[in-house]
């Protein structure tokens, strides 16, 4: 080939190049300082919800013990009109005492109306007038919000999971998010009205129900409807009424009791979700948690401030309300290829992580919150870390380090009250392996040795719970 035609060859191929970038963005080649975003928390395959409708007592006295021993927080869509009711609640609905004591827990309360009418068939009206759509829509919120002024009421159950046009226009007016009901699990990107129609699985168990053994085929149901939630990677959400013993269900159900499912069927379910979890399956939140995950990945954006051979600067932004969108969301980040380990600072926020390489490139994983301040990474550990640590202001696990490890990694812990502390290793298929720590902490930083010497190599999950708090992180074990 002639060399004038080389040159033209090689100034086509140039063009190509810079077309494809300035058309297809994706085919840059990645940077330090690029951010990229976890489909969900912690990178779990999956998400899911436990929701529970009608401000039952049940849930107060069964379902809430459970999800203190298992560490998960679930959204109650409370009828606030009963809770209101100066009389005092009546037929088998609990009190406000009580489902806000659940909201100081984590637990997320949400509205599900003031009477549970079929909003369908209401007029429009407006937020002051009693037996219309928007009264039922928005004083249901006021009230929660009323009871619990520290948080905000983003979301909205359908009494009866009935919907049509207005309702749903009318609901965006109000809330961020509505649940309806489907057996499928809902799709892990969401925009306009698909937000005001997610769906949930209300399980119908056939009768006769004479001993728990004929609710078997009902839990298969829910175990085959999370592993279809985990292979697709979407969002499963559980509909429940009534959770009671089981020599209750009869009773309950010639009282009206909607599908009550027993204590003895909650509990397994429960487990077969939280094997799932240590796992790294199943990321379980409440709706509003879960809600302003996706809404924030779908709509952040960053600008990379400065990099230095020490030091990265980002600024993460999205256009959303910051009163309501301030959830960490899960990000890779990319850093120089020589730092190994890397301190993290955003706000109050610290992290203490190792790199790790993917793709031709070095990154880290760690929490970020857009319009929550400009994100400044280190190269290594920063001593500043002491005197933040020592004033937490919130629960916080970090990753262990180093990871990977043999057999020696520290994990570090903050606690933002005194507590009792549990933490536990899990091996790779959700099997309880090693309680590293079950005492009583002060508050403050904290920081454990796990000796893995009698362990095998694999990949291993460390849990921590204290309080009403839970977290879960992944660890490799090479021998």
């Amino acid at each position: 080939m002639k060399i004038g035609s080389k040159l033209l060859l090689l100034l086509v191929l140039t063009l190509i190049i810079i077309f494809t970038e300035d058309i297809f963005p994706q085919f840059k080649p990645d940077a330090v300082g690029d951010v990229s975003i976890k489909k969900w928390k912690d990178d779990k395959t999956a998400a899911f919800s436990f929701t529970f409708d009608d401000c039952m007592q049940s849930q107060y006295d069964y379902v809430f013990p459970i999800f203190e021993q298992s560490g998960f927080k679930g959204t109650f869509y409370v009828i606030t009109g009963p809770l209101d009711d100066p009389t005092g609640p009546y037929w088998r609905y609990g009190t406000w005492p009580e489902f806000i004591e659940m909201s100081n827990a984590g637990n997320e309360i949400a509205s599900h109306t003031v009477t549970h009418p079929h909003l369908q068939n209401l007029p429009i009206g407006d937020t002051l007038t009693a037996g219309t759509l928007r009264y039922e829509l928005y004083q249901s919120r006021k009230s929660i919000e009323n009871k619990i002024p520290d948080k905000y009421c983003i979301d909205l159950a359908y009494p009866y999971s009935e919907y049509d046009s207005d309702v749903l226009n009318y609901t965006a007016e109000f809330y961020e998010v509505a649940r309806a009901i489907s057996d499928n699990p809902v799709d892990s990107s969401l925009s306009g009205q698909q937000w005001y129609k997610i769906g949930s699985l209300v399980i119908e168990f056939s009768l006769p129900r004479n001993t728990p053994s004929d609710d078997l085929d009902e839990l298969q149901e829910f175990y085959g409807y999370v592993d279809n939630t985990v292979s697709q990677g979407k969002w499963g959400l559980l509909q429940a009424h009534d959770v009671i013993p089981f020599d209750s269900i009869a009773s309950a159900i010639g009282q009206g009791s909607y599908q009550p499912i027993s204590v003895q069927w909650f509990d397994s379910a429960c487990q077969y979700v939280s094997d799932a979890e240590a796992n790294g399956d199943l990321w379980v939140a409440p709706v509003m948690d879960i809600t302003r995950y996706m809404k924030e990945r779908e709509c952040y954006n960053y600008n990379i401030l400065s990099v230095t051979d020490t030091s990265l600067k980002i600024n993460i932004t999205d256009t959303l309300n910051n009163n309501i969108y301030n959830f960490p969301l899960t990000a890779d980040i990319i850093v120089p290829d020589n730092w190994s380990t890397v301190s993290v600072f955003q706000g109050s926020f610290y992290d203490y992580t190792s790199s790790y390489s993917s793709g031709g490139s070095t990154i880290i994983e760690t929490s970020v919150i857009p319009d929550g301040g400009t994100v400044t990474l280190y190269k290594g550990l920063v001593s500043a870390i002491n005197e933040l640590t020592q004033k937490p202001g919130e629960f916080r696990l970090y990753q262990n380090y180093p990871n990977p490890f043999n057999p020696f990694t520290t994990i570090r812990f903050t606690l933002p009250s005194d507590g009792t502390v549990s933490l536990k290793i899990y091996n790779s298929i959700g099997e309880e392996v090693k309680t590293i720590e079950q005492n009583s902490l002060a508050r403050g930083s904290h920081q454990i040795i796990f000796d893995a010497s009698n362990l095998p190599s694999g990949i291993y999950y460390y849990r921590l719970n204290s309080g009403s708090y839970s977290a879960v992180k992944k660890m490799i074990l090479l021998k």
